[in-house]
């Protein structure tokens, strides 16, 4: 399963721990960070993730990285709602949400604390009748947020 995260580069510590985690926990994962400024490429090798974005075409690359996804982590402790989770929903992939301000009052179907919390939903978020609730549910949220 390739799991992307987005956030901002304070956000992609958080990434790394969750997909050691997820190898710890016996998960097999392929980790992607949609995101290529300020040191990523060295962070996210040292835990054997790769890195999309970078330069000019950043933002093409990072949504071409989303839309390629099993599994969207947004890392992102925002006050609004983050772009990437507005396009994850158009796109039709899963997401978990890391808990943030932006979510408050709203009914995300996957949200987490914690890095250890997201193998607790690793097994629901990859079971195909879930996923595809999921994806419902949180096009229903996004829908009714950016109104």
């Amino acid at each position: 399963m390739r799991l992307v995260g987005t956030g901002r580069a304070h956000d992609r510590a958080f990434f790394v721990a969750v997909v050691r985690h997820l190898h710890e926990s016996g998960f097999q994962v392929e980790g992607l960070w949609a995101g290529g400024r300020r040191g990523a490429r060295r962070d996210a090798a040292a835990a054997g993730i790769a890195v999309a974005g970078g330069g000019l075409s950043h933002r093409r690359r990072a949504l071409d990285a989303l839309a390629a996804a099993d599994v969207h982590l947004c890392c992102a402790r925002s006050s609004r709602l983050p772009k990437p989770v507005q396009q994850s929903a158009e796109l039709g992939v899963v997401t978990i949400v890391r808990d943030a301000p932006a979510f408050d009052g709203l009914a995300v179907p996957f949200a987490v604390a914690e890095v250890t919390d997201v193998a607790l939903l690793w097994p629901s978020v990859t079971h195909p009748d879930t996923r595809q609730e999921g994806v419902r549910m949180l096009s229903a949220v996004v829908a009714r947020a950016v109104r």
